[in-house]
């Protein structure tokens, strides 16, 4: 896994707008991604539930 890491630190783009050179996983990549995580498995959740209107008889 940490080579993996190491090959993605690598190949990412540096951020032209920064003038620091800054760590491309930072907290708010991390938060971004939990984020992004939990609206898909909400998505996942409220597709197994069943609705009405899809229920056809």
């Amino acid at each position: 896994m940490v080579q993996i890491a190491q090959e993605v630190y690598k190949d990412t783009p540096q951020d032209q707008m920064s003038s620091a050179k800054a760590i491309p996983c930072s907290y708010m990549d991390a938060l971004d991604t939990i984020q992004l995580a939990e609206t898909f498995l909400g998505i996942t959740d409220s597709l197994t539930k069943t609705r009405a209107s899809l229920i056809r008889g």
